[in-house]
C-alpha cells in the first residue's frame, strides 16, 4: 500500500510511491484532484496517471536506463515512453546512450529537477553532440522531452 493520500484540496497533484512486487523497485503514479463540471459539479475528479513519460524527439533511437540499472528501453523516434518502475532510490536519475554496438552511457540527468539540462553524448569513434533535455509538469505528470541542440553549446572552457 501507498502512504493514505488526501483528496479535498481541488486543484492539488500530488506524487504516489507505490511498494512492487520486484524487490527493489517502485511505481510511481501522478494524481490530479479536480471539481466535477455541470451535474457533476459537487464530486471530485480524481486522475491517475504515470508520473514520469519520456517523449524522444531525435531522429534516431536512444537507449534509456536508469543510473543504477543495468537494464534499459530503446526509444524510438518520435515516441513516447512512460515509466511505470523504478529502481528505490532517493534522486531519480537517468543516463542516455546512441542505440547500437560499443556507444557509452552518459552521466546521469536528474529527471525531477524542472527545467533544461543538456547531456554530452556520442556514437563509437564519433564526435560529441549535445542532447537538450526539457523537463516539463504538466498536472502531475512530468514529461521529459529529448531533443538534439541546435544552438551553441551552453558553455565551453578551454
Amino acid at each position: 500500500w501507498s502512504k493514505p493520500q488526501s483528496f479535498d484540496a481541488i486543484g492539488s497533484t500530488n506524487e504516489v510511491v507505490l511498494p512492487s512486487t520486484k524487490k527493489n523497485s517502485e511505481i510511481h503514479v501522478g494524481i490530479t484532484i479536480e471539481s466535477g463540471e455541470g451535474k457533476y459539479k459537487m464530486t471530485k475528479v480524481v486522475t491517475l496517471a504515470p508520473r514520469f513519460v519520456l517523449a524522444n524527439k531525435l531522429d534516431e533511437e536512444i537507449n534509456v536506463r536508469e543510473s543504477s540499472a543495468s537494464g534499459f528501453m530503446t526509444l524510438k523516434p518520435g515516441a513516447l515512453q512512460p515509466i511505470h518502475f523504478m529502481q528505490k532510490t532517493a534522486v531519480k536519475q537517468l543516463s542516455l546512450c546512441h542505440a547500437g554496438m560499443n556507444n557509452d552511457w552518459t552521466s546521469p540527468f536528474n529527471i525531477s529537477d524542472i527545467g533544461t539540462t543538456h547531456i554530452k553524448i556520442a556514437k563509437h569513434g564519433q564526435r560529441q553532440r549535445l542532447i537538450r533535455a526539457e523537463i516539463l509538469m504538466e498536472a502531475a505528470t512530468v514529461f521529459v522531452h529529448l531533443s538534439m541542440e541546435t544552438k551553441n553549446w551552453p558553455f565551453s572552457m578551454r
